[in-house]
């Protein structure tokens, strides 16, 4: 299919990973890893939850100062902009404003200030979006927002987790796994929600260019 648009998630996907951010977070909230972060903080009562709230966008501000660009993003957000483009390109973050602000300026446009005008990424979803991934409600708001809802075929949703690729599965776009973690890649692989898998972003370029085909 053409390349019609790419919608990213941000953390370990465009940035590079900080895994002790969710077990930090975990441990704040004495939660063990196979329970969902956000939905455990919507299921506690008023009060209760907005001190929880803060406890992890607290772990989110400091994990917001070492933020680092990932392996090929660079590389692959250029080929999307020039060679390839310029191709419609959007944040769905489970993270909160002011990470994605910061990355977004800090990050992006102080290495592009060329760009400065023109936000590179449109639409940003943060996890004010409500119902976050995995649902795929969304990717189904900025693939509106391209105008793109009957031609999905051609946009790819970049991810490093399950909840990417479940939305994109829910939202009937491309599901690009980016991960080096070959545990997570095997078992994502395993249960059929890749359709495409990278090492790193900058990966991406040739397969783009060498018209991307799915996994069997």
């Amino acid at each position: 299919p053409e390349l019609r648009g790419v919608i990213f998630d941000m953390d370990g996907t465009l940035i590079h990973p900080q895994k002790w951010m969710f077990t930090r977070m975990r441990e704040l909230l004495k939660i063990t890893k196979k329970v969902d972060i956000l939905t455990h903080i919507s299921s506690l009562p008023p009060g209760v939850r907005e001190e929880n709230e803060r406890l992890i966008q607290s772990v989110e501000e400091e994990a917001m100062k070492e933020m680092k660009p990932s392996a090929g993003m660079w590389e692959l957000l250029e080929f999307l902009l020039g060679e390839e483009g310029p191709i419609p390109l959007g944040i769905v973050t489970r993270n909160f404003e002011k990470p994605l602000s910061y990355y977004l300026t800090e990050v992006i446009t102080a290495k592009l200030p060329h760009n400065a005008h023109t936000p590179i990424f449109d639409p940003v979803v943060d996890r004010s979006f409500t119902p976050p991934k995995p649902d795929g409600a969304p990717l189904v708001h900025v693939l509106k927002q391209w105008g793109l809802e009957e031609e999905r075929e051609g946009v790819l949703m970049v991810g490093d987790s399950r909840d990417d690729m479940l939305a994109a599965r829910r939202a009937g776009v491309w599901a690009v796994l980016v991960s080096d973690d070959e545990d997570v890649v095997k078992e994502l692989r395993e249960e059929g929600l890749v359709d495409v898998f990278i090492p790193t972003l900058g990966e991406l370029v040739g397969m783009i260019k060498g018209g991307l085909t799915a996994e069997e």
